[in-house]
Order: structure tokens, then sequence, then C-alpha cells
């Protein structure tokens, strides 16, 4: 008796949570990538307090909303999980590609070896620029 009454309390828990916690913000009207093989478009997304309550259909997101919900019409445009920047200076690394790599030098004569060998390149009055 005790093993059917966890599981109608783990079934219905979430049914009731949901009715009590709705949703106040619905999004949809655009492509919304979610990024499950299972469902990898969704026609809405509910949101409360900023979490996703719900990824779905928009019938079905209605009717869980609040009668108060905002609705973000995304006007045909497309909606992807949020990317995490690496913090990886990329301005810095294009630069980098620019001008002479001395990373590679063990010790001096190999940065005058490198040097020399990017001044035989470059023009007359070329500046030879390095890091490393």
């Amino acid at each position: 008796m005790l093993k059917v009454s966890l599981i109608c309390i783990t079934l219905i828990s979430p049914i009731l949570l949901m009715q009590n916690a709705r949703a106040d913000l619905i999004i949809s009207n655009g492509t919304i990538h979610t990024m499950d093989p299972n469902q990898p478009i969704a026609e809405a997304i509910l949101t409360r307090d900023d979490k996703i309550m719900f990824v779905g259909g928009l019938k079905a997101a209605r009717k869980m909303a609040s009668k108060k919900a905002a609705f973000l019409d995304l006007k045909g445009a497309t909606l992807t999980p949020g990317f995490i920047e690496a913090h990886g200076h990329i301005m810095g690394l294009g630069m980098s590609k620019l001008i002479l790599d001395l990373t590679t030098a063990k010790n001096y004569d190999d940065v005058v070896d490198q040097v020399e060998a990017a001044v035989a390149d470059a023009e007359p009055g070329e500046w030879i620029q390095g890091r490393g």
C-alpha cells in the first residue's frame, strides 16, 4: 500500500505544482531549437521566474500559462539555448597570427634567427613585430 501511495504522490505532485505555479512568460512564433534529439524543435517555451517550466506545443503551453502571462513573439526568429563564451581573447588570437610567433623560441639565439628570417621576407622599412 505504501508503494502505491508513493507512486500516486510522485505522479500527482508535478501536476499540483504546475497548477499552483503557473508560467509567467510564453515564448513562441519562431524556430525554437531544444538540443534534445527526441524533440529538436518546439513551438513554445514556458518560463516562471526566469526558469524553463515547459518546452513543447503552443496549445499545451497556453493551457499551462497564467492568464496574465506575457507573450514574447519571436516574429519568426530563431531561439537557441544559451552560449557560454569560453573567454578566448579572439581578437588577441587573430592579431597574434599577423605577427612573428616567438613562443617556440627556446633561447635568445632562436629569437634572433626567427627575426632574421622575418627581415629577409619583409619589404624595406617594414616593421617586424613579434610576441612570445
